[in-house]
């Protein structure tokens, strides 16, 4: 991992951490700040935002021609999480298409070859469903405290509680 950074990207997340939660920082701001043009050399904002994310946990979230807006907490757990599972699950289901498409018009595999390629469809799967929104909403909240397992073998069995 590379520990150094830009000077433009340094003075970038300097400013960035100065914005106030909810505040946005406009492109023609951090044009301002970095002395180019903002639009051309986006990359400066990437590594410095995720120089201020390791740094103090900051989260940007972009506002169409405007700027990035700084997330508070409540709202990156909103908006980081959902982003990550989205791109995830669009990759999982692009490798398990284009893997298919392959496996589908080749005769020479061996069946070792065969083996891999389905279980590596059927783990791209898994991933894909996992990934989706309803999976991670529909999740029903951990009890507070297990059952007990004689509790659980009288339910099992049919047997009347004392």
């Amino acid at each position: 991992m590379l520990t150094e950074i830009s000077a433009d990207a340094r003075a970038l997340a300097d400013h960035l951490a100065a914005v106030p939660i909810g505040g946005t920082v406009t492109l023609s701001d951090m044009s301002r700040v970095i002395g180019r043009d903002m639009a051309r050399h986006r990359h400066i904002f990437y590594s410095a935002a995720r120089v201020l994310a390791r740094e103090s946990g900051a989260q940007f979230a972009s506002v169409r021609n405007i700027g990035y807006k700084r997330l508070s907490a409540t709202r990156a757990v909103e908006i980081v999480g959902p982003s990550a599972r989205r791109r995830i699950r669009r990759a999982a289901r692009s490798g398990k298409r284009s893997l298919a498409a392959t496996i589908a018009g080749a005769n020479d595999l061996t069946p070792d070859v065969m083996l891999r390629a389905s279980s590596e469809i059927a783990t791209l799967g898994l991933i894909e469903h996992l990934a989706r929104d309803a999976t991670t909403r529909n999740a029903a909240p951990a009890p507070a405290a297990p059952e007990p397992v004689a509790m659980t073998a009288r339910r099992l069995l049919g047997i009347p509680a004392p």
